[in-house]
């Protein structure tokens, strides 16, 4: 299966445009959150995202709700609300959890660890979030040193999933990294396709 991974568009039609372009080589679309600039042409966004003809599962960044997301999931039906939820295709399982940005510690996330490790045996994992996990290169800014969700990095470590997607930090849009076996990417707003 090929998935189409992308974050941080921030409503711009030109990234919109590469991704619908990227969209025609995959199966399935996955957005880290902040789709949108602080709710503003959210479902512009959707729609035009619709055009792929493709399943896309989504979790709200900072600049969404998450009722936002929830109300367009229940009015658009490619679309797949997958915050603080799981998703299961073929043999693969997505968890996903957004809103965050800089949080060091999510217990929100927390108490849903142990009903996501019931799911997850003999599956492929590929977690999503919006903000990075604590301690990689893909949370590490110069002036603030690591900013990332120290929960994240629990779950990581724990459960070591094949892949782990996120964004919210720009300045690290296309930044790979690895905690023990699982990939870590900022795919940013233009995206990247995997093969899962």
């Amino acid at each position: 299966m090929k998935i189409l991974v992308f974050t941080d568009v921030h409503e711009k039609n030109k990234f919109i445009d590469v991704l619908l372009k990227k969209a025609k080589l995959v199966d399935l679309l996955v957005c880290c959150g902040d789709l949108s600039w602080f709710g503003h042409s959210l479902e512009s966004m959707i729609k035009k995202l619709s055009k792929a003809g493709k399943k896309m599962l989504i979790i709200p960044g900072n600049h969404e709700s998450k009722q936002e997301i929830e109300n367009l999931c229940k009015k658009y039906a490619f679309l797949i609300n997958l915050h603080k939820k799981s998703y299961i295709i073929n043999n693969v399982i997505f968890i996903g959890y957004g809103n965050l940005g800089f949080s060091l510690n999510e217990p929100g996330f927390e108490k849903l660890i142990p009903s996501f490790k019931k799911k997850i045996k003999d599956k492929k994992i590929v977690f999503i979030t919006h903000g990075p996990s604590y301690g990689t290169k893909l949370d590490y800014l110069p002036l603030f040193e690591h900013t990332g969700c120290k929960t994240f990095n629990k779950f990581i470590r724990e459960v070591k999933p094949d892949y782990h997607f996120c964004g919210h930090l720009h300045e690290n849009i296309g930044v790979r990294d690895k905690l023990g076996k699982t990939q870590i990417v900022n795919p940013g707003p233009e995206g990247m396709i995997f093969e899962i």
